[in-house]
C-alpha cells in the first residue's frame, strides 16, 4: 500500500540549472485542469516550463491523494 512518486527539485523552480518557479497564479480548479491538458502551455513551449509545471501538479496531487487515502503512503522523493 505504498505509492512513490519520482519528483525533482525542480517543482519549485531551479534557476541554476534553468528551471523556472511554476507559475499557477490563481490556484483554481480550471488552472490545474489546464496544466493537466496541456492548454496552459499553449503560448509557450518551453520544455523546462512544462517539467516543472508537471512535477509541480503531478507532487500536489500525491498530497492530496495520501489525505484522502489514510491508510495509504504516498510519497513524493527527489531521487
Amino acid at each position: 500500500r505504498t505509492a512513490i512518486y519520482a519528483g525533482t527539485e525542480a517543482a519549485r523552480g531551479l534557476p541554476v540549472m534553468g528551471y523556472p518557479r511554476p507559475r499557477i497564479v490563481t490556484g483554481s480548479v480550471d488552472k490545474f485542469q489546464s496544466v493537466c491538458d496541456g492548454s496552459f502551455f499553449a503560448d509557450s513551449r518551453d520544455a523546462k516550463t512544462m517539467y516543472v509545471h508537471t512535477k509541480y501538479v503531478s507532487a500536489l496531487w500525491m498530497r492530496s491523494a495520501s489525505r484522502q487515502y489514510p491508510h495509504h503512503r504516498m510519497i513524493a522523493v527527489s531521487p
